[in-house]
Parts: C-alpha cells; sequence; structure tokens
C-alpha cells in the first residue's frame, strides 16, 4: 500500500502510512527495532515537509519504543520533542510539566493526552527504579495536569459515541494514576481519580438537566424538540434491516439530526453563561465531605477500581479510608461472572450448591473480608461490574450470607450518592404499573397476578393510582410515570449486554431506555422496577451499565431498585410488598429491602433461601427514606370531625343559654 501510495507523491499521508506500519510493528508483533526503523522513516518523511502534526504524533510512538527498552531518558527527549513540534514549550527538568493554560490551549488534545500519560508513566517507572519519592510527587502532580486535559475535552464534545471513545482511551491513564496514589498511601488523590473515572457521562446528564432551569421557557422547549427527534430517528433506524437502502437514508436522516442538535448547544452554550457553568460543574466531592456525608447517615462506602490483571478498593467510613490493592493472583474478575451466571440460574443452583458457595465464600474473602467494615449500611461503587453483595457467604457452606449484617446500596459514584435531587411534590404518592397482558406481537407471557400484587403493595400508600390491563400503556406511562413519587412496575423487560437497546414492555407497545430522558422534571424519588433484568445492559468503560435503571436515574430519579436477572413471579411480588410496607413506614430504603429479604427468607421453605430467589432486586442510588405527601384524605377526616365537634359545641351552648331562662 505504501509503495502504491508513493506514486502519488502524497508525502504526508506516506508519512502517516509509515507511522501506522511502525504502530502494527510495535504494538503486534512487538518487534522493536523494525518498528523504530519505520517511526523515523515517517520522521523523515515528515520534516521534509514540515508537516509538524506527523513529526509530533511519529516522536510520541517512538518515545513509546524507548519505553519498551527502558530508556526513560531518551523516552523523555523524544516527548519533549513531540511537545516542541506543537509549539509547546517545554522543561528541561523532568519533574516539570509545561503550563496547564498552554496544553488546554492546544487543538491537539490527543496528542498532548498521549504525551502526558507517557510522562506520567516514565516516572512511575523512575520511581520503581529509584524508590526517590520525588518522581511520585511528579507523577501525582502530571496526573492531576492530565486530568484537566481530559476534563476539557470531554467539554468540547457533545456526542455519547465520541464520550464513550474517550472514556475507553483514558482507562489507562486512571489506572496509573491511581497506582501513583496507592504507592504514595494518598487516598485523598486515589477517591479523586476514582470519582474522576466512574460515570462521567452520568454526572454530565444530571448537570444538563439542572443547567436547564437556567434557559428561557423557548430554549428549553426546542432543545427538547431536537432530542426528541434524535430518539425517533433512532428508533426508525433500529426498526429496519441493516442491508436495505433505507437503512442508509435513515442513518443518513440520525446524523443530520445529531447534528443539528450539536450546533444547536454550542450556540445556546455562548448565549447564556449561566447555563454553560452549571452544565460543567462537575467537581468531584473531597474524601472530606463524603466522610462529613457518611457520619450523618451512618453509612460506609466502598470505591472498586478493576482491570483484568488488577482491582484497586477503597473502602471510606466516617473517620477512616483503607486502600487495598489486588493483582491478579490474589483475585480474577472472572470470578464475578460466574458468580453472576450462578445466582440467575436456579438449576444451577441447587446442583452445584457447594461450588456457588465455595466461589461466593472466595469472592467474599478478597472483595469484602479485608475492609473490615462494620455491620450496617454499606454503598458500594462497582466498577465495570453489578453483582449483589448480600449473596455473599461469609463462611464456605453457604449458609451466613452478608444480607443478615448489611444493607447494601449501590451508586454509580459517590458525586450520584451525594447529588442534591430537587424533586418536586407530585399529584400522588403511588403509581402502580402493570399490563397483565400484552399484545399478542410483544411474544411476552401474561403477568397473571401481577394487579393483585400491585393491589397490596399500593394498600400502603394514600393518594395512590393503578394502571393495569388496557390503561398500562405506553402513552399512559410516560403521562402520569413522573407525577408520582414512588413508582412500581409489575411487567416484563428485556436487556443483554450488546448493543440491544434495553425495553420495558407495556400492555400496548414497548418503552426504550433511551425515551426515558423524555421523564422531564420528575417528581419520582424512587422507582421500583419488578420486571426481568431491569439492571442488565450494554456495559461501557468507566460509565457502568447501560440499563432501564440506569435510563431513570439518568431523568433525575435518584432511586431505583431494580432487577438483574429473570424474576421469579412470586418472589418479586411478596419481596415488593414488605419493601413497600417499610418504606411507607419511614424506613431507610436499603433497610427496607434487606428487611423485606429477610422476612421472606423466614418465612419460606428451604428452597428459597436461594439466592436466585431474594438475592435479584438491589437498590441504586439514594437509600434515605422516602418522604411522601400528607395523607389528604384523614386531614378530610380530621376536619369533620371538628367541624360536627364545634357544630355539637354551639348547639350545647344554645341549649344551655334557653334552660337559664
Amino acid at each position: 500500500a505504501i509503495r502504491t501510495r508513493m506514486l502519488t507523491k502524497s508525502y504526508s499521508q506516506i508519512a502517516t502510512d509509515y507511522n501506522d506500519y511502525a504502530n502494527f510493528l510495535l504494538d503486534s508483533l512487538h518487534n522493536y527495532s523494525e518498528a523504530n526503523k519505520y517511526y523515523l522513516r515517517a520522521i523523515g518523511l515528515a520534516s521534509k515537509i514540515g508537516d509538524a502534526v506527523t513529526l509530533s504524533m511519529a516522536h510520541l510512538n517512538l518515545a513509546e519504543v524507548y519505553m519498551h527498552q527502558r530508556n526513560l531518558n531518551e523516552a523523555w527527549q523524544l516527548l519533549n520533542k513531540a511537545f516542541e513540534y506543537l509549539k509547546i514549550k517545554t522543561e528541561k527538568n523532568i519533574l516539570s510539566n509545561p503550563p496547564s493554560g498552554v496544553l488546554n490551549f492546544e487543538g491537539r488534545k490527543e496528542l498532548v493526552y498521549v504525551n502526558m500519560l507517557d510522562r506520567c508513566k516514565i516516572l512511575l517507572r523512575l520511581f520503581a527504579k529509584c524508590n526517590d519519592k520525588k518522581y511520585l510527587r511528579a507523577a501525582l502532580e502530571t496526573a492531576l495536569l492530565t486530568d484537566t486535559i481530559i476534563t476539557q475535552t470531554r467539554h468540547e464534545q457533545i456526542g455519547e459515541q465520541s464520550k464513550l471513545y474517550w472514556r475507553n482511551r483514558t482507562r489507562e491513564f486512571f489506572t496509573n494514576a491511581i497506582e501513583a496514589c496507592y504507592l504514595a498511601n494518598d487516598a485523598k488523590h486515589a477517591f479523586y481519580f476514582m470519582e474522576k473515572s466512574t460515570a462521567v457521562l452520568l454526572n454530565d446528564k444530571l448537570n444538563e438537566l439542572g443547567a436547564a432551569a437556567h434557559l428561557p421557557n423557548e430554549e428549553a422547549e426546542k432543545q427538547e424538540r431536537l432530542q426528541v427527534n434524535i430518539i425517533e430517528q433512532q428508533q426508525k433506524l433500529s426498526a429496519l434491516p441493516e442491508n436495505s437502502a433505507e437503512y442508509n437514508n435513515q442513518q443518513q436522516k440520525l446524523l443530520e439530526a445529531k447534528d443539528e442538535f450539536e450546533r444547536y448547544i454550542k450556540s445556546i452554550e455562548k448565549k447564556y453563561p449561566a447555563y454553560y457553568q452549571y452544565k460543567y460543574a462537575d467537581e468531584a466531592p473531597s474524601l472530606n465531605a463524603l466522610q462529613q456525608y457518611l457520619a450523618a447517615n451512618k453509612q460506609s462506602f466502598v470505591h472498586y477500581f478493576i482491570n483484568d490483571t488488577i482491582a484497586y478498593i477503597l473502602s471510606i467510613t466516617s473517620g477512616t479510608a483503607k486502600f487495598i490493592k489486588l493483582s491478579k493472583n490474589d483475585f480474577n474478575a472472572a470470578q464475578l461472572f460466574h458468580f453472576l451466571q450462578l445466582c440467575a440460574d436456579k438449576q444451577a443452583l441447587n446442583n452445584n450448591y457447594t461450588s456457588f458457595s465455595t466461589l461466593s465464600n472466595k469472592i467474599y474473602k478478597s472483595l469484602f473480608e479485608p475492609l473490615q467494615l462494620p455491620r450496617g449500611r454499606v454503598v458500594i461503587c462497582a466498577d465495570n461490574f453489578l453483582i449483589p453483595f448480600e449473596a455473599l457467604c461469609t463462611d464456605e457452606n453457604g449458609k451466613r450470607f452478608l444480607l443478615y449484617d448489611y444493607a447494601f446500596t449501590y451508586v454509580y459514584s459517590a458525586r450520584y450518592l451525594m447529588k442534591q435531587f430537587n424533586n418536586h411534590f407530585g399529584k400522588g404518592n403511588f403509581l402502580g404499573i402493570a399490563p397483565v397482558t400484552f399484545a399478542d406481537s410483544l411474544h411476552v407471557n401474561t403477568l397473571r397476578q401481577s394487579a393483585e400484587a400491585l393491589k397490596a403493595s399500593a394498600a400502603y400508600y394514600s393518594e395512590k393510582r393503578l394502571l393495569t390491563q388496557n390503561e398500562a400503556t405506553r402513552k399512559n406511562f410516560m403521562l402520569q410515570m413522573a407525577t408520582y413519587t414512588i413508582v412500581n412496575v409489575f411487567s416484563h423487560a428485556r436487556a443483554d449486554s450488546s448493543d440491544t437497546e434495553p425495553e420495558l414492555f407495556m400492555a400496548d407497545s414497548v418503552i426504550h431506555l433511551s425515551e426515558l430522558q423524555l421523564l422531564n422534571n420528575p417528581a419520582t424519588r424512587l422507582v421500583v422496577l419488578s420486571a426481568c433484568q431491569t439492571n442488565v445492559g450494554r456495559n461501557a468503560t468507566g460509565e457502568g451499565i447501560y440499563s432501564l435503571a440506569r435510563g431513570f436515574a439518568s431523568a433525575g430519579i435518584p432511586s431505583i431498585a431494580a432487577t438483574l436477572w429473570k424474576a421469579d413471579e412470586q418472589t418479586i411480588y411478596a419481596v415488593s410488598e414488605k419493601f413497600h410496607q417499610y418504606l411507607s413506614e419511614g424506613m431507610n430504603k436499603d433497610e427496607a429491602l434487606q428487611e423485606a429479604k429477610l422476612y421472606f427468607i423466614q418465612n419460606s421453605d428451604n428452597e428459597k433461601l436461594l439466592p436466585y430467589y431474594w438475592a435479584n432486586m438491589i437498590l441504586m442510588g439514594d437509600a434515605k427514606p422516602v418522604q411522601l405527601a400528607a395523607d389528604h384524605t384523614m386531614w378530610w377526616w380530621f376536619g369533620g370531625l371538628c367541624g360536627l365537634l364545634i357544630i355539637a359545641f354551639i348547639i350545647f351552648r344554645r341549649r344551655n343559654a334557653k334552660a337559664k331562662l
């Protein structure tokens, strides 16, 4: 290909081709001498035509060769040259970095990011070699500076796919940054980097919802119309076969809708500075602020950061922070997937309970026991995985579950946990939705007992409404859902780990994950999704699982109780009813769910002790009690009673006066 391109005399492109070929030699074949040769050819050609960008890129890649060969000083010099081609002035001192303002001004953020990533790597290797803490301090300073570049780049991007690509690219950086914190025993900065690596897109979405309050109504309405157009185009595209002409036409329409939205967002960010500032107010909370939050709520918090070969765990209480690192010999991430598979398979649990209990106990000893957390309420911020910690066994026989000692909540980040959701009071306390039967075209089974189960849960609330049978339509869901404090859905859901969008079934149609962002300004404080796999979906690096539960969270709903596998119908109904009873009595959500599960276990036969039955539903988000509206019916009764007493008193006074006459 390069020989053919030579005939065109497109030397800039030929230099890029040499660079790409060298990348293949370096990354795939690990042939450092050949890679070095072709990077030099790229540099030679780019120098002849003065192509500064290709020169910077090739020097960056050549530095990678020298790093692999442990020639760290030469690698550092090459990184400096790469910056110089971008007209970024560098320091001769290996411990110093260019100024933040200069780096963030440069338009080639990808090249700047890779350069800073490699500088951090070199400093960590120098520390490992010399054990001199000046290199460790410099590595942390470099990581903090690199983080500002990542943040600035994210703000410049609008499309979610572009943002997700960038999230994948930064995973290695955050691994290095957290490693530097671990070596420095710096829990404060470890917490900062874990937060900055977690659920950033979700936080962006929630900030954008809050920022909308700073827009005039007509601008907010136009923004919503453009978002609706994108979703409609996405739904039309998903309904077409990929190899059809209509698919290509529809794909173009979707791209045009996205372009129109991006242009509009750029325009309003310039016109409304308050909107812009609120939208990007994404500072991570401090470790001290989280500890104060935990003290007030009597909770512990655990941050996990897990890669294929390494895991970092930061456990935080109101007064302590414990930092643990696990190597691949200590823990294998594949165990989590196998554990979840066993939990979700009733037959496998019955036939292989010994294997389950051994695995469960092994994960417990790796991920939880070393933290030595006090019994009580625990918040889990899982990284790229989601398992029911309450189903982990503290013994190898599988008789003692963490459920007995801990009430668990799961969050996307500490920022999400501590965020102030200013949900207004709606028109009622409880909305129950149970389609029972479904349109033939949906190909799902009838849930015959769901309507009665919904009535049992609703009985604990005043100000309620139930949508069942033909009333449980897609339209009614979208109209009514955001107007009630608690929403409970007894239905079917469909999700898997592919790019297929999760769906929630109504009687007549389905609701897609992307449509949940249209739930405008919800009064809802808790959604209970008593359906199959409502916490399942595509896993995005650093963002977590794109599930129906996450969809409700991104709409501004602070708490979601959702399921991890196909539900056992009777168990879901039983646990949900007790959950609602305890919620209506003012219990914390996490403790209410824990007590509901314990009640189910204590009042069921031996088979129902299997985690398949009771560990399915977990709580995501804020775990504080649900603030319900006052029971207006009681006030009417009270007012009526007072009125009767007043009338009786007046009659008594009149009779008494006549008697005196």
